[in-house]
């Protein structure tokens, strides 16, 4: 079986090789952006099944850019991977299209899982941040 298409995308140059020896044992890892406009650009090219984001990415942050991609793609499956712990992030990459919102600090344990998730048409939301996005404005973006 062939595997699922993933692109990448954070300013962190090292962090990007980190999830890229991660995330290629389960999928075919197309490439990596260090910023916003590069991401769009990319994803209109290489057509990814998924794509695990920054939520605050140069040029063009990570939300913007995710609206535009799933304007291009809206089939696209987007989990944003993120140091920002306040509950409005995750409202707005909910309502944005993203179907995962994990924490870096997390990644090891949670990105495959989350990715696979959202391949599957399910959310993921690392656990830490559960109890403060279902008490968030916005909530019902979320549930799903």
């Amino acid at each position: 079986m062939a595997k699922k298409t993933i692109l990448l995308a954070d300013e962190d140059k090292e962090l990007l090789k980190r999830l890229r020896a991660l995330l290629s044992k389960e999928f075919k890892v197309l490439g990596a952006a260090t910023d916003g406009k590069t991401l769009v650009s990319m994803a209109r090219d290489l057509k990814p099944q998924a794509v695990v984001a920054d939520v605050r990415l140069p040029l063009v942050n990570g939300i913007q850019a995710i609206r535009r991609i799933r304007k291009q793609n809206p089939d696209v499956c987007v989990v944003f991977l993120t140091d920002r712990e306040e509950a409005r992030y995750a409202v707005r990459a909910a309502q944005a299209g993203a179907s995962g919102y994990v924490m870096k600090d997390s990644a090891a344990d949670q990105l495959a899982r989350a990715v696979h998730d959202a391949l599957c048409g399910r959310m993921f939301v690392s656990p830490c941040l559960e109890f403060r996005i279902k008490n968030a404005p916005g909530k019902p973006a979320l549930q799903g």
